[in-house]
């Protein structure tokens, strides 16, 4: 029996040195999964007998054991590097992965073992071009952060302006890359041989490529924070670090050093007398300017990437993951919210038809009822009370079971939304994300109910019918003129398309007369809330929406009986 393990064994470590680039690594990726007990997951994809006499094969062997997450948890962060950093990404997205191991990975920490400072200054005199003693005045032996992919010091320029500059560690592009194919590989195992399994493996290797490979471009990292930093710069509440572009390469990143305490230190809070329920509501008014103002976002906001400044403000930090709304799905997201806040089933369950990706029939009433189930429990209960992050990660839940694949910037932006309400809680269990979010998003509501956005929105859809209308007889035309039998079969074609032209071009500006005047009443009507003063007794904001709406309807319904007057004579 033995012989013929061995014999097995060997002929497949032929089979998978000629598949995979890095042999070596890929034995050290299974060895710490036997250690940790994940023997039975290396048998069952047919690599077991490759490590049939390996130590931890012989003191662990190849059975399953329960508590997998904090397992695979600890794996992951014997195996570092590229190890944490998916596991930061299980932990951002639980739509790819069961609740547990979302949960279990958010406590994974990028904190890595630095690498020598010599290594770290060749870095930066080759990337910079000069010796280290010309390009800063000061610059701190020791790192001040250290982590799986690069690690941070402290320096001040010859202008005198303090930075913090991250260098990426030596090698760490070739071993990324070496680790993504292995795990594409043992993902294709996996897949093979887990059909049923309701996580896919693979999809999550091909996210976990997309989102590392932009990490591992500093140039690309620095226009990001550069966005966010106009973004904020006159804001108040919210400090994000400027780029010294003279001094940042793909590989080197120097940005403004911003001093500060981490937001996780309680007790360095408590001791200087800041004001914990004041930092609270300006973390979480900052994600929603973030979200509902400028649609680009902080998608990693956990503690470890916030500072809290002397007059309570807060500075971010580490954008190597972000999301971004565009305009519909800023109104997708106000909406779903809204119904989460104010317990409206019907609006919820279409709101999540809306947000996602659908494959197959929904069964709609099915749907409400485990909506209206979840939402029983925030019934006729004030916002303070409602927590986003227990709503949030039941929705996603839900649309898992009804197979809605919904957007991944909505599931950044669900996690974001449960990071910073948990971090509120750490530092006031008083102050509650849904409260301070619901005049945000109703504020924004009301933005997109007003004259001026709605007349921009319909100028633009109608820009785009325009062109649509206007192209379309010109494209049936080459069509039909390439299969014309005949010079008067071609005369009756042209003289039906230009007839056609013309009644699409009335059609489409009566489209979009009626889009305003829905647009208008549906404005009017969600304004009825609104303002004290009254006209008729509608309030104000309404009743001009409303009185435009009518004034709309009567120059449609003019064109509309002018036509048929025309079409009569």
């Amino acid at each position: 029996i033995y012989i013929l393990q061995f014999i097995v064994g060997y002929i497949m470590l032929l089979t998978i040195k000629k598949e995979v680039t890095d042999f070596n690594r890929l034995k050290q990726i299974l060895n710490v999964l036997l250690k940790y007990e994940f023997g039975y997951l290396i048998k069952n994809i047919r690599l077991g007998p490759v490590f049939a006499f390996h130590k931890h094969a012989k003191k662990y062997g190849f059975k399953k054991v329960s508590g997998n997450p904090q397992r695979l948890r600890l794996a992951f962060e014997e195996l570092g590097g590229t190890f944490i950093k998916l596991g930061q990404l299980i932990s951002l997205r639980p739509d790819l992965v069961t609740k547990e191991y979302s949960e279990e990975f958010s406590k994974l920490q990028d904190e890595v073992k630095p690498f020598p400072f010599n290594q770290a200054k060749r870095i930066i005199e080759s990337e910079l071009g000069r010796p280290i003693g010309k390009l800063f005045e000061r610059f701190n032996q020791n790192p001040i952060a250290s982590a799986s992919i690069g690690q941070v010091y402290e320096a001040w320029l010859k202008s005198g302006e303090r930075v913090a500059v991250k260098v990426k560690r030596p090698n760490i592009n070739k071993l990324i890359y070496t680790d993504i194919h292995l795990l594409s590989y043992l993902a294709k195992l996996i897949k093979q041989h887990y059909k049923q399994s309701i996580v896919d493996p693979i999809e999550i290797v091909k996210e976990f490529q997309k989102y590392t490979i932009k990490e591992l471009d500093y140039v690309r990292e620095g226009k990001v924070i550069e966005k966010f930093y106009s973004n904020f710069k006159d804001d108040r509440i919210t400090k994000i670090p400027k780029v010294y572009w003279d001094y940042t390469t793909n590989n080197v990143l120097t940005m403004e050093f911003i001093d500060g305490i981490k937001v996780s230190d309680i007790k360095k809070l408590d001791r200087l007398g800041y004001n914990k329920k004041k930092i609270a509501k300006n973390l979480a008014d900052s994600l929603m300017k973030q979200v509902f103002i400028h649609g680009f976002f902080h998608a990693d906001p956990h503690p470890g990437n916030i500072l809290v400044l002397k007059n309570n403000s807060i500075a971010l930090l580490d954008f190597g993951i972000n999301g971004h709304l565009d305009e519909q799905l800023k109104d997708q997201v106000s909406e779903m919210l809204l119904a989460m806040i104010g317990g409206d089933v019907n609006k919820a369950a279409d709101s999540l038809v809306d947000l996602g990706f659908i494959d197959q029939q929904i069964d709609m009433p099915s749907l409400k009822n485990e909506l209206e189930e979840l939402f029983d429990d925030y019934k006729d209960m004030a916002a303070k009370y409602i927590n986003i992050s227990k709503a949030f990660s039941k929705i996603i839940t839900i649309a898992k079971k009804y197979n809605i694949k919904l957007p991944v910037n909505f599931i950044l932006l669900g996690k974001g939304m449960m990071t910073v309400e948990s971090t509120c809680a750490l530092l006031d269990p008083d102050v509650n994300f849904a409260e301070i979010s619901q005049p945000m998003v109703k504020k924004l509501i009301y933005i997109r109910s007003s004259p001026a956005y709605l007349i921009k929105k319909t100028l633009k859809y109608s820009s785009k019918l325009d062109r649509f209308f206007t192209s379309l007889p010109d494209q049936m035309e080459a069509f039909l003129m390439h299969e014309r039998d005949s010079d008067k079969v071609t005369r009756q074609m042209d003289y039906d398309i230009k007839s056609l032209t013309s009644e699409m071009n009335r059609f489409s500006y009566r489209f979009v007369f009626g889009i305003v005047f829905v647009g208008l009443v549906i404005g009017g009507a969600m304004l009825m809330q609104y303002g004290d003063e009254k006209i008729l007794s509608i309030p104000k904001y309404s009743f001009g929406y409303f009185a435009i709406a009518v004034f709309v309807l009567l120059v449609l319904l003019g064109s509309f009986f002018r036509q048929r007057r025309i079409g009569g004579d």
